[in-house]
């Protein structure tokens, strides 16, 4: 599969999906919607560098990143509304002290990954609600670590600066999600939503996937405004 040309086709289908043809744009336009949101990220990461040694170094600590999307929702049948989207992400994962290593229990870091979506919601209405399942496909900009150990000083723990890294050579360039949104017409035109995603593909290069799994987790928070 060229999944550079599946991208490209997801968002063309998203892009002529949210530019309906002026002919039509009073009541097409109903459903476009810009929206931002706040995520809350983790990364399941797992190494086995010695053959049957599973090593569970997740990043599952708090860590928030922000999204920008423009989307289109347009019912289809019925209750039924598919929601087409593009959008710009960021996601990734957190450890905290002592999460990743037992022979330096002050190391902490963090992956961020900055993409491009291109995915749909396909979405169940029930009164103010709607509900379903999602499908996205992103395309990885840029993937970083920020990492750092506290060191001791003499007033206790004192923070040296964070080291960042390019990361790229670890991630494949591509990942695919599967996730389920929930939203609800706060006031006309503003709606509140919450969705989840679950990667369904690895993040890691092929090289490096005799010896470690990554896949992504990631909740967000949502405020669409929708003509």
């Amino acid at each position: 599969m060229n999944v550079s040309r599946c991208f490209i086709s997801a968002c063309l289908f998203a892009v002529s999906a949210l530019l309906p043809s002026a002919s039509a744009q009073p009541t097409l336009l109903r459903g476009l919607g810009l929206e931002g949101s706040l995520g809350f990220s983790g990364l399941a990461y797992t190494t086995e560098e010695v053959p049957g040694t599973v090593v569970d170094a997740s990043r599952t600590a708090p860590y928030f990143t922000p999204s920008l999307r423009l989307h289109y929702n347009r019912r289809v049948y019925g209750a039924m509304h598919v929601m087409p989207f593009i959008a710009y992400s960021a996601f990734g994962g957190r450890s905290a002290p002592g999460d990743i290593s037992d022979s330096e229990p002050n190391y902490e870091d963090s992956f961020r990954f900055q993409a491009l979506e291109a995915g749909a919601f396909f979405l169940y209405e029930a009164g103010h609600f709607q509900f379903g399942p999602g499908l996205k496909l992103n395309r990885h900009l840029e993937v970083t670590q920020r990492a750092r150990i506290r060191s001791a000083g003499p007033g206790g723990l004192s923070d040296p600066f964070w080291i960042t890294t390019n990361f790229d050579f670890l991630f494949d360039d591509w990942s695919f999600d599967g996730g389920l949104r929930a939203e609800y017409e706060v006031f006309p035109h503003v709606v509140l939503a919450t969705e989840g995603w679950l990667g369904l593909s690895r993040l890691e290069r092929d090289l490096h996937a005799e010896v470690i799994k990554i896949r992504s987790r990631h909740l967000r928070l949502t405020l669409p405004c929708r003509l």
